[in-house]
């Protein structure tokens, strides 16, 4: 049984799995009588778009001074979300008035959150990280989707392509009208241009599950334990009228929005109706609160209020669906007492979409 975390972009709002995460850790502790424990050694693979790719870059960077383990815990991750949340999102009225409107190319000067990537993850390379794991992004140039995985690069298998951690969560953040394209170089000194995974793969529980299909086990649903954490639903609702009235600038946020949350409700009801189809559908668990307005649920309101209030909220959310995630702790740690029955992850070369020539 492959055990796989997958986990939604949304910004700020990736406080909420963070959080989730933070709660199943310590769940897991207890069941292990093991205080060292990380949600690294509860799964198998990993699969994070936007802020769900850097969270789970900081899940999977290496400690510098014991490189076997995790430089990071979850509480680290919620602090990070909790106290530079508000920096990285931050602009004047006017920018952020302008961005909004399509007369600027970008709301937020990318700079705080290239320095903050820089200061976490320092030079760590895809190749460096401790578990294999998948994070998109869309390649601008070459009109592609492109997945950023550890085990591309693991064993020299082609260390021309490894990228620097930092970059790809820049790219695979780079939010269409939030933040300027990411732009960096390969190993070999190739230089792409990026935009938000988010943009075809917002929720990557199906990317997951094809990339862990691509092992020389040929995992599927049947014998994949696959936790999916969402960051928050909203149900964003529009007047007929004035959405057919504004002009087409001042719709863009709204139709990113749209275009996101769409593709990640899309894909959860796939793999739901997939994993019960196939008789196992106590295999899948998607967590995902239900925020109250829009204001709440957007992805750049990281003042100190609201970033309090989806930290009630998701405790709340937590405290509901305790049974369900002290039962996939106790799981977790089970299987992983376990492990030396499930060999590590063996990937071949099939086929990728958008994969870089």
């Amino acid at each position: 049984m492959v055990r796989v975390l997958t986990i939604d972009g949304g910004g700020i709002l990736g406080i909420i799995p963070a959080l989730v995460l933070a709660s199943l850790e310590t769940k897991a502790q207890r069941y292990a009588s093991n205080p060292e424990l990380r949600i690294v050694d509860c799964f198998d693979f990993f699969a994070g778009t936007s802020t769900g790719g850097i969270i789970t870059a900081l899940l999977l960077a290496p400690d510098e001074h014991n490189p076997q383990r995790p430089r990071y815990s979850t509480s680290d991750i919620v602090d990070f979300y909790n106290e530079k949340g508000p920096y990285i999102f931050k602009s004047s009225w006017l920018r952020r008035f302008l961005g909004s409107a399509g007369l600027a190319s970008d709301r937020y000067e990318v700079e705080e959150l290239e320095r903050l990537l820089k200061l976490h993850l320092g030079d760590v390379r895809m190749s460096q990280l401790l578990k294999p794991c998948l994070i998109p992004a869309y390649n601008l140039e070459l009109a592609a989707t492109y997945f950023f995985c550890r085990h591309d690069h693991e064993n020299a298998v082609e260390p021309a392509r490894d990228f620097l951690v930092r970059d790809v969560c820049r790219a695979t953040s780079a939010a269409p009208s939030y933040f300027k394209p990411a732009t960096f170089l390969s190993a070999s000194n190739v230089q792409h241009a990026c935009v938000d995974g988010g943009v075809f793969a917002n929720n990557p529980t199906l990317c997951a599950i094809a990339e862990v299909g691509k092992t020389a086990e040929h995992y599927t649903p049947v014998n994949m334990k696959l936790l999916s954490l969402g960051t928050g639903k909203v149900r964003h609702t529009f007047r007929l009228r004035s959405f057919q009235k504004r002009i087409a600038l001042l719709n863009i946020p709204d139709l990113i929005n749209i275009m996101m949350g769409g593709v990640a409700e899309t894909t959860h009801h796939i793999v739901k109706n997939t994993f019960r189809n196939l008789g196992v559908k106590d295999n899948y668990l998607r967590l995902e609160p239900t925020l109250p307005d829009a204001q709440t649920g957007a992805m750049d309101n990281a003042t100190p209020e609201n970033i309090q209030r989806l930290r009630a909220m998701t405790e709340q959310f937590i405290d509901h669906h305790n049974d369900e995630l002290d039962d996939w702790a106790k799981q977790l740690v089970e299987m992983q007492t376990k492990a030396h029955e499930t060999p590590a992850l063996r990937f071949g070369k099939g086929p990728a979409l958008g994969d870089l020539v």
